[in-house]
Parts: structure tokens; C-alpha cells; sequence
């Protein structure tokens, strides 16, 4: 899918999807930690609470919760006809 809103890190995975929801929920700051874990287009659908936790080191599960919702409903509205 290209956009003209399209992230590109240096080793050329797209970060669309989470670019976007970042800015929808007003969490951009934590792009570089996405980006640093490889969670591109192709596996942020994968991501799971632990993840976000563990991984990308968000601490409160409302913040959390946002994010795996808003990232599911994205994915969902790409997939669709």
C-alpha cells in the first residue's frame, strides 16, 4: 500500500500502520521503539499486550489497550475490499 504518509526506516520496512496510529493516539514519540524492533506493516498486526510491555516498555495498560485496538481496526480496514 503506498501513502504519501508512508514511514520508511534505513533498511526499508514500511511503518505505515503504526505511524498513523501513533499520531491518532497522540503517541509518536514511540516510533523509534517500534522501528527498533522491526515492527513493520507485515507483523504489527502480530503484536500482542506482552509485547507492548515487555518489548516496547509501555507500562500502563490503558495506553496499551488503545493501542492494540487501534492498531486491530487499522489492519482490519486495510485487509478489506
Amino acid at each position: 500500500m503506498a501513502s504519501s504518509s508512508a514511514t520508511a526506516s534505513p533498511d526499508g520496512l514500511q511503518y505505515t500502520i503504526i505511524t498513523k496510529v501513533l499520531r491518532q493516539l497522540n503517541l509518536s514519540y514511540l516510533l523509534p521503539q517500534f522501528i527498533s524492533h522491526a515492527l513493520d506493516d507485515s507483523v504489527i498486526a502480530y503484536v500482542t499486550d506482552q509485547h507492548l510491555r515487555d518489548e516496547i516498555g509501555i507500562g500502563q495498560l490503558g495506553v496499551r489497550l488503545k493501542l492494540l485496538r487501534a492498531i486491530a481496526t487499522e489492519t482490519a480496514s486495510i485487509s478489506e475490499p
